[in-house]
């Protein structure tokens, strides 16, 4: 456990539940901390980029912050916050005036796994934060999952067993990438600008770096893509 860092059931340990809102208007922070809080999530705030930077060593499990702010606004502090071991899986959430297809662009490139229109109901924002737990849970099931499966593999006593769940897992991770190909094939279309890195898609849509760059080189392949100075963008 961290230094400092409060003590949680298991069951918390493993659910991502410490918030850091990071928002110039005070009452509006105050208000919105106060809301999460009695939702049951541990919440810190800031009023600038800086003050925020002051709470890595916590570390928040999400952190929302507003784009536009003196000094380290959002965009700057994500950057930071993508480039420290510390926060470098921790759920990002933007929080601006406009969430055109530009500003999303912008988001996205930066490293935030949301954006979020500016001001943002306390309600709205429970529910997203829900979301990304739910993902982030569904997330480590299927780690959990991928680890036992290579462990019944390694097991003599289950060499059967592992037969018959090697058929299996080769048609379930087909189907899988079947479905992911299709739905970053969906994303390109949907936004012809968008340009990305193999580790920004794997943010996107939530997976592993190696298979995000094995999916979109699969779309260089087809010509839908191509690469252009490390990123993917639409041929």
């Amino acid at each position: 456990m961290l230094p400092g860092r409060p003590t949680r059931s298991a069951a918390a340990a493993n659910d991502p539940s410490h918030v850091l809102l990071v928002q110039r208007d005070g009452p509006t922070r105050e208000k919105c901390a106060m809301f999460l809080t009695n939702a049951g999530l541990d919440v810190r705030t800031a009023s600038d980029g800086a003050k925020a930077w002051d709470e890595v060593d916590w570390p928040p499990d999400i952190v929302v912050a507003e784009l536009a702010m003196p000094g380290i606004d959002g965009v700057a502090l994500c950057r930071r916050l993508r480039e420290d071991p510390r926060t470098l899986d921790a759920q990002i959430v933007g929080l601006a005036k406009s969430t055109g297809r530009a500003d999303y662009l912008l988001a996205v490139r930066t490293g935030f796994d949301l954006l979020l229109r500016q001001p943002c109901d306390p309600k709205t924002l429970l529910h997203e934060i829900a979301r990304i737990r739910i993902r982030a849970a569904s997330l480590r099931r299927r780690a959990e999952l991928v680890v036992a499966r290579a462990a019944a593999t390694r097991s003599d006593a289950a060499d059967v067993l592992s037969r018959s769940h090697s058929q299996r897992d080769r048609h379930e991770l087909e189907s899988s990438r079947r479905e992911i190909l299709s739905r970053i094939r969906s994303s390109y279309f949907e936004l012809p600008g968008l340009k990305l890195t193999a580790a920004q898609g794997a943010r996107l849509w939530s997976l592993d770096v190696d298979q995000c760059a094995a999916v979109l080189e699969s779309l260089v392949e087809r010509n839908i893509l191509v690469r252009r100075d490390g990123s993917f963008c639409l041929r």
